[in-house]
């Protein structure tokens, strides 16, 4: 998945959480994401990640970066990392995006 934004846009992404086609509650568990550049994977911005109702609606949550302008033009890798309620941990698939200058964009 390519993902393009202009540079100082907000970032949001909802999404659901399912396993063997059944959604999770998420109660207990823990989600980061990070925005690092595609080459070199330095950090350009860790992303806010926010559980929704857990008990009317599980298995949701949101991932919010406010403000892109101090990223750099450029391609970036983010993925999303889970912590289970026992401390097991694991990461999603990366998916790319694609920071561009506002001015040139079309």
């Amino acid at each position: 998945m390519a993902i393009r934004v202009k540079q100082g846009d907000t970032i949001r992404w909802a999404g659901t959480w399912r396993a063997d086609g059944a959604l999770v509650n998420l109660t207990g568990y823990t989600l980061e994401s990070e925005m690092r550049a595609a080459s070199g994977g330095t950090l350009a911005a860790t992303l806010t990640c926010t559980l929704g109702d857990q008990g009317v609606s599980p298995g949701t949550f949101t991932m919010h970066l406010a403000d892109t302008s101090a990223i750099a033009v450029g391609d970036y890798v983010v993925d999303i990392r889970v912590t289970e309620p026992d401390a097991d941990s694991y990461a999603t698939e990366s998916w790319t995006v694609l920071v561009v200058d506002p001015v040139t964009a079309r």
